[in-house]
């Protein structure tokens, strides 16, 4: 099963608190399983379970930057009001 989700935070340098798009539910996983350029916050990642097993995570850098735009110009409007 393929699930969507966003690095929220990095804690104590070891462990990734993930928000999973379709139920805001938070997850943890060890920083060391994500991929390198998605070690940081704001990170969007597909993680592929079994059985409630993460089996592999993929960094998705182009729904990341549509994201980061997205949240600039809800921030742009904001301004404007």
């Amino acid at each position: 099963m393929m699930k969507k989700g966003t690095v929220d935070r990095i804690e104590d340098g070891e462990h990734a608190v993930i928000v999973l798009s379709s139920t805001d539910e938070q997850t943890v996983c060890a920083v060391e399983e994500l991929p390198h350029e998605a070690r940081h916050s704001g990170a969007v990642i597909e993680l592929e379970t079994a059985d409630e097993d993460v089996s592999k995570i993929n960094y998705l850098p182009d729904e990341e930057e549509t994201n980061r735009e997205r949240i600039s110009r809800k921030r742009d409007e904001a301004t404007d009001e």
